[in-house]
């Protein structure tokens, strides 16, 4: 049930648990005495009521009976006659000590109505009843007595152990509250941690701790799989972005030649379209034939030159991929890949897969920042998407020839031999089916070949022994 029941909840209950205890404990302790002397006494009042209902003289077995039912209570009791002669006594201690010196002194004790009380005198504490009773027309003198000698004692006793037992068990119980709340603060914590690089639009972190399945783990779990789809949605994103700016330049570029385009038109049609005119002006009111002809050969090669000139202006390309190059910059790509294996490692970890790295020092040339961390994530999380649990991604970064050549190699299935070169092109083939959201149709492998183009390089996949290796050439000087 605990299990079930809220961290506060279960904090809240154990405390007021442990407190009520100590108090109760305390309590106990300072009033032990107190309730046993009240209780003492009722059973004397009680024990007085029994006794005087016996007729001393007619139920001599009953007052036997009766004294030897009350021999083990702690008081005792006496009864005298008017000549301090010992009627009955609970114990031989009682009869020893029924011997008086003087008697108008010891009757005076004695009353019908008096209670039993509590009497501290000298250092000596005890219990007494001392109280008359008539039977048959004559009066007896009925005696209860119990010392707190030995209660003291055995209350001294009792109490120093149950002290001792509280300040134990309130210590023991401190520690299991504070190792509970530890257990339970720590993963609020890491939580607290991978929120706030979510924050950062760092989503590669993961909790990696013993989820439990109480609250804790729920959260955890939601964490995590939020994480996941963030990142996930994030990398989705991130390629869209890619293609829609990619979209923006080239609406940008068309409308600069579209301007350009309409002004070009307008000055090279105007003086073709102008001469055309004059010459079929002078067709209209020219009577010799010949004349006519020249004029109509003369407007047919102006209309001729129109034609081409448009052919031309229609077939232009301003070629699109030059439209998604962007501004290369020095980097060291050293230094960079192995930050982003390293912002990526968690991600990598968490999902079961060991990721290796071979990076090779001091490999600088100039290249668009963006555009490698496009090729790097896309390659990644291709890897990490076709790799099983228990297996590895290898990352290694090496100079050949005149390039540094970036390989990302996964164990797992190996690609169909005829698949090779569509997995480039997929993206296409499946957008019309409205597939591109779904991260397995190439869309991320589109623009690694689209930035391998528009930089002039290479980029490949082949199939090895145990896996896919994935490779992209950057080039050492800029094409």
């Amino acid at each position: 049930m605990l299990s079930k029941l809220s961290l506060k909840l279960s904090s809240l209950i154990m405390l007021v648990l442990v407190l009520c205890l100590g108090a109760v404990s305390l309590i106990y302790i300072a009033n032990n005495k107190d309730m046993y002397i009240e209780r003492e006494l009722d059973k004397m009042a009680v024990a007085y009521e029994e006794l005087s209902a016996i007729n001393f003289e007619k139920d001599e077995d009953k007052l036997d009976m009766f004294m030897e039912e009350n021999d083990h209570q702690t008081y005792y009791m006496v009864i005298f006659d008017e000549d301090l002669k010992t009627i009955y006594s609970s114990s031989r201690i009682a009869r020893a000590r029924a011997f008086i010196k003087n008697k108008d002194i010891f009757f005076n004790q004695f009353s019908a109505g008096s209670e039993p009380q509590y009497i501290n005198g000298n250092g000596y504490e005890y219990l007494s009843l001392k109280r008359t009773a008539e039977q048959n027309g004559k009066v007896y003198y009925i005696n209860i007595e119990e010392s707190l000698k030995i209660s003291d004692s055995i209350f001294s006793y009792t109490n120093r152990n149950l002290l001792v037992f509280t300040i134990i068990f309130v210590f023991f119980s401190g520690i299991a509250m504070f190792t509970l709340v530890s257990n339970t603060i720590r993963p609020i914590r890491k939580l607290s941690d991978i929120a706030s690089n979510i924050t950062e639009d760092n989503y590669s972190k993961r909790y990696e701790g013993k989820i439990t399945n109480d609250e804790i783990g729920i959260l955890v779990k939601q964490i995590n799989n939020m994480a996941d789809t963030i990142q996930t949605n994030f990398n989705n994103l991130s390629n869209f972005n890619f293609l829609l700016k990619a979209d923006v330049a080239r609406m940008n570029e068309y409308e600069k030649m579209r301007k350009k385009v309409i002004t070009n038109i307008t000055h090279e049609l105007k003086t073709p379209l102008a001469i055309i005119s004059s010459q079929l002006e002078m067709m209209k009111f020219s009577k010799d034939e010949s004349r006519k002809k020249y004029y109509y050969d003369s407007a047919l090669e102006e209309i001729n030159k129109m034609s081409k000139l448009i052919s031309t202006l229609l077939s232009f390309s301003a070629g699109e991929r030059e439209l998604f190059k962007s501004e290369a910059k020095e980097v060291d790509l050293s230094e960079m890949i192995g930050d982003l294996c390293a912002k990526s490692r968690p991600l990598v970890s968490y999902n079961g897969i060991a990721l290796k790295t071979d990076i090779e020092p001091r490999c600088n040339l100039r290249f668009a920042p963006e555009n490698i961390e496009h090729v790097f994530n896309n390659y990644l999380m291709n890897a990490i998407q076709h790799t099983e649990k228990g297996h590895s991604i290898k990352i290694s970064l090496k100079k050949i020839e005149d390039n540094y050549r970036l390989t990302v190699f996964n164990e797992g299935k190996l690609i169909e031999e005829d698949s090779l070169d569509k997995i480039w092109t997929d993206f296409y083939s499946n957008f019309e089916d409205k597939k591109v959201l779904d991260s397995r149709v190439g869309i991320g492998l589109f623009i690694v070949k689209e930035i391998a183009i528009i930089n002039k390089t290479q980029c490949g996949v082949k199939n090895i022994k145990n896996g896919v290796e994935f490779w992209f050439d950057f080039c050492t000087q800029e094409g």
